[in-house]
């Protein structure tokens, strides 16, 4: 009778023995989990970050194609202006001679 009440304590003692680490389980489980979540929001954090990124460049490639077509246009109007002053110059050295011709 006694070894079989030694044994159930024995038996008492294991199973509260694993209760208490179960419970101390469940609060690792727990805390993990928390720091997941703040892993969690600290990651959907950096994809808005890259995407705002993302944006901010496809807006400065926009911009810079706009400053190269700008640039482009200009290249050519001062090639128009160039050819302008060119012909008034013909034009100048055809006054320029034709009075002479005529004095």
């Amino acid at each position: 009778k006694s070894v079989v009440i030694d044994s159930i304590k024995l038996q008492e003692e294991k199973y509260k023995k694993l209760t208490e680490e179960n419970e101390k389980i469940k609060l690792d489980l727990q805390e993990a989990c928390i720091k997941l979540e703040v892993v969690d929001s600290k990651l959907t954090e950096q994809d808005t970050n890259i995407t705002e990124l993302q944006e901010k460049l496809k807006h400065g490639d926009v911009l810079h194609q706009e400053l190269s077509d700008t640039e482009n246009k200009m290249q050519c109007l001062e090639g128009l202006l160039e050819e302008a002053r060119s012909f008034l110059q013909d034009k100048e050295d055809q006054i320029s001679e034709f009075e002479v011709m005529v004095e």
